[in-house]
């Protein structure tokens, strides 16, 4: 019954104006479908007549979604947060933001404000400039090689804070094992990692963060063998730490996820080695070189 009203009241009613392009990642997006989102934004257009060719670009960010007018110019940017409002109207109240961004006026450059206070923030701002400091839970999967011969590979769990304007900082916890085999037998190590960083970040589109930084790793590793009957073997256990740097890059792939991939390079000033026949069988020692991928979080605002 209401999808037929609903339809009769387009039928006596001119054609919604509103060329309205939603990404994907919608879908995501609990209580909010694409298809009824382009009626609920033609039956609010009913009540506040849209200009003309106006035309808004839905897409996603970690903070939200972004309503991006790009029609009628100036084009306008507006974040919108649908987490904290009652899922049985969140569609309803972004089609109202649809209509309204359309009419949103820009503000006029030749224009002198009576009042002596500050100016407001522009909306056609860059998202980057107006959104507030967020903290982002991590989890992925790493893998580290400490030239020349030995790899680790394990799993991390991290908190980032992205503050304003365009800086942050990050802790994380990463451990990791692997196993050496020699001409005597085999080396195994496992190895627990507290990683500290800061880093600088830029937004280059609504979706894709770019960030990069550096920091300092305190870690303790645990070694142990199995050899020929003829070979004696020991247990070993010591800490490893030096400085390290990271090139990463976020993707956003729905309303509060995102994609990380990231790039370390780093240097044990502090390490530890393994012998075997007097010899350095692996080590977690020296220069060292890593990557990793996962799953960020955004935290929603309290």
């Amino acid at each position: 019954m209401v999808r037929l009203l609903l339809n009769t009241i387009l039928a006596t009613q001119p054609a919604p104006t509103v060329d309205l392009h939603v990404d994907a990642c919608l879908a995501a997006v609990d209580d909010v479908n694409e298809a009824t989102l382009h009626d609920a934004v033609a039956l609010a257009a009913l009540d506040d007549p849209v200009p003309p060719g106006a035309r808004v670009h839905v897409m996603c960010a970690p903070e939200g979604l972004v309503l991006h007018r790009e029609l009628p110019s100036p084009a306008i940017v507006r974040v919108l947060d649908l987490a904290p409002i009652d899922p049985a109207i969140r569609e309803r109240v972004l089609a109202l933001a649809i209509v309204e961004l359309t009419l949103q006026r820009a503000p006029d450059p030749m224009r002198v404000e009576p009042s002596p206070e500050p100016p407001p923030v522009a909306l056609d701002t860059p998202p980057s400039a107006t959104r507030a400091s967020t903290f982002q839970l991590y989890v992925g999967g790493h893998a580290r090689w400490f030239v020349p011969s030995t790899w680790l590979a394990g799993g991390q769990l991290g908190l980032r804070h992205h503050a304003r304007p365009h800086f942050g900082w990050s802790a994380t916890l990463d451990f990791a094992g692997a196993r050496t085999t020699t001409r005597l037998g085999s080396i195994s190590v496992f190895s627990a990692a507290a990683m500290l960083g800061v880093f600088g970040y830029q937004d280059i589109t609504p979706r894709l963060r770019l960030a990069a930084g550096g920091g300092f790793v305190v870690g303790w590793s645990h070694w142990w063998g199995t050899a020929r009957p003829d070979v004696a073997t020991a247990p070993l256990a010591g800490p490893w730490l030096g400085p390290w740097g990271d090139v990463r890059l976020d993707v956003a792939v729905a309303p509060r996820w995102s994609l990380s991939i990231r790039t370390e390079l780093g240097y044990a000033i502090v390490g530890v080695r393994a012998l075997a026949n007097d010899a350095s069988a692996a080590a977690l020692a020296g220069v060292w070189v890593g990557a990793s991928i996962g799953l960020g979080w955004t935290i929603p605002a309290i």
